[in-house]
């Protein structure tokens, strides 16, 4: 079973981008209140290392993401709604976190419970990053959604635009639903 998603080259490149996610202020005021770091890109619970295929997505329309994924991104004027199904998500809006993995005895406890759900509504800036097992992100409304996908699972596109999956060729989003599917980068194939 798929323990992590972000192998060591990812996570080094993840955390090189966490501070382009906020505005410099956000991160001024988050050290002020002794927060810094909160939203810091952090390794996955301990298992093998799986790396999956990476995916750009740049257009307008619904996205959905679906899988054991890392996601960052603009988002602007999109209502976003995530769910966490392993409970060890995090998603940071704007620098800040708005949901972190839950503790290791909440995790094994809540098993049996329902999963989490939040819900963003469109701001005119909204970067975003996502990691996570078990997540589903829903991109939707009449802002742009400019993506950066890595991990496996699925993707859903419903609107117009481009996308690239790892090394392929840039394609266009047609006027249906289009689902592309990530996979685990083969041993070989890791840089």
């Amino acid at each position: 079973m798929v323990r992590r998603i972000i192998g060591p080259a990812l996570a080094i490149a993840a955390i090189a981008a966490a501070p382009a996610i906020g505005a410099p202020g956000d991160q001024s005021a988050m050290a002020r209140k002794g927060t810094a770091g909160g939203c810091a890109i952090k390794a996955m619970p301990k298992g093998p290392v799986v790396v999956g295929e990476q995916m750009q997505v740049d257009g307008a329309g619904d996205v959905l993401v679906q899988g054991n994924v890392f996601a960052f991104g603009d988002v602007s004027g999109m209502n976003v709604r995530i769910t966490d199904y392993a409970g060890d998500a995090r998603v940071c809006l704007r620098g800040r976190a708005v949901m972190n993995p839950r503790t290791r005895s909440r995790t094994a406890s809540s098993r049996r419970s329902r999963a989490r759900t939040i819900r963003l509504r469109p701001r005119a800036e909204q970067r975003i990053s996502i990691m996570g097992r078990r997540v589903r992100a829903t991109f939707r409304g009449d802002g742009n959604v400019m993506l950066s996908i890595s991990g496996i699972g699925r993707v859903r596109l419903d609107g117009v635009g481009t996308f690239k999956v790892s090394a392929g060729p840039m394609e266009s989003w047609p006027m249906k639903p289009i689902s592309v599917r990530l996979r685990a980068t083969p041993q070989g194939d890791r840089g």
